[in-house]
């Protein structure tokens, strides 16, 4: 467990007590995992302007006796755990799966523990709640002594059963830590207001999903800005807009950032954000629009038969697709290519994502014939 999120549970429930069968049964773990965490931070707690007390019959609460100490605690333990964040159950249920599924050869409840930061005794726990899983999969979990543990059953159950925890995660994707804290700075009202203005200042407007997707890349602009991740200097020729929203989108965003973030937007970026633009606001005619439905709809259908998903069900994200398709059609034909910096961090963390996108790039390629 990590202290910072047990704190962060007995604060929001201060000065009310958090009981003992609760925060074992909320963080799946034992009774003595967690009456040692309790105990560390009881003697943290002396140094630190806070006390952890028990009370008897009811659980532990939380008393704050210095908040400026307190605080610089909380603080410290966050930057130390951030790497090695809190696995909720449920996650790390199929973790565990995952990791058994894909061993392929047996594996110590020392290893398990080490791979899920939990104790052995968690470890164990742990292995009796995955076995209505693998009993529906056709499967077995079995220990063999000074070897350890592996999963037993056909290969195609196995198959199966990675499938179905793979759709499992796909909508439980968890964000870095860096950018859940980066998110909670920015304020996306203002932001929307800012964009929202300046077009209506021109009489110009477009719809809200649209404007949802503009925000969302002018999100990930401020976020890679900072961390210096910078698109390739040679973005290409600075090529003005016709279209007078695309200039007037550009400007908005880069004056928003620089003064609201004391940020420089350098000049490629500021060629990449108007190709951007170019293609979010692209005109798209009716028959041109139901061709492009029809083809996403076709291409996610073959995803979904071929990774058991059902993506074709999401109309959202079949409108965001669409946003998207327009401009990829857009920027190909004027032979606009961008890089995107922050594709190794997605291939490293999401594989499987990466590798649906491609079929479902790969659809599109064959169907546009490029």
């Amino acid at each position: 467990m990590r202290y910072g999120h047990l704190l962060s549970v007995l604060s929001e429930c201060s000065p009310q007590p958090v009981s003992r069968d609760k925060l074992c049964e909320d963080f799946g773990i034992s009774d003595r995992t967690l009456w040692k965490n309790i105990k560390d931070l009881k003697h943290d707690g002396l140094k630190n302007g806070f006390q952890i007390k028990t009370v008897r019959g009811k659980g532990f609460c939380l008393g704050i006796s210095n908040e400026a100490e307190f605080k610089g605690f909380t603080q410290k333990i966050a930057i130390s755990e951030n790497r090695d964040r809190i696995i909720p159950m449920k996650q790390r249920l199929n973790s565990l799966e995952f990791i058994l599924l894909l061993a392929g050869d047996f594996m110590t409840l020392r290893e398990l523990s080490e791979r899920l930061n939990v104790s052995v005794s968690t470890i164990k726990d742990d292995l009796k709640k995955t076995e209505s899983f693998f009993r529906e999969n056709s499967l077995k979990v079995s220990g063999k002594p000074r070897f350890g543990i592996l999963v037993e059953g056909e290969e195609d159950n196995k198959r199966k059963a990675i499938i179905g925890l793979f759709r499992t995660q796909l909508s439980t994707l968890v964000i870095t830590p860096e950018y859940e804290a980066f998110t909670k700075m920015i304020d996306e009202r203002a932001l929307r207001e800012t964009l929202e203005a300046s077009l209506e200042e021109h009489d110009y407007a477009i719809n809200d999903l649209l404007l949802k997707n503009v925000i969302e890349h002018v999100r990930l602009l401020i976020f890679r800005l900072l961390r210096k991740n910078y698109v390739n200097e040679k973005a290409g020729e600075n090529i003005p807009s016709d279209d007078i929203r695309v200039e007037t989108l550009v400007h908005t965003i880069v004056d928003y950032i620089e003064e609201y973030y004391d940020l420089i937007v350098p000049d490629f970026e500021i060629i990449y954000l108007r190709r951007q633009m170019i293609g979010k606001l692209s005109y798209v005619e009716n028959k041109q629009k139901s061709n492009y439905i029809r083809l996403i709809d076709n291409a996610l259908k073959n995803v979904d038969l071929i990774y058991k998903t059902k993506f074709r069900l999401d109309n959202d994200l079949q409108d965001y697709l669409l946003i998207h398709l327009a401009t990829l059609v857009k920027r190909l034909s004027t032979n606009h290519q961008l890089d995107n910096p922050l594709i190794d961090d997605i291939y490293v963390k999401y594989a499987n994502v990466i590798n649906i996108s491609m079929d479902f790039t790969n659809y599109i390629n064959r169907k546009f014939q490029v």
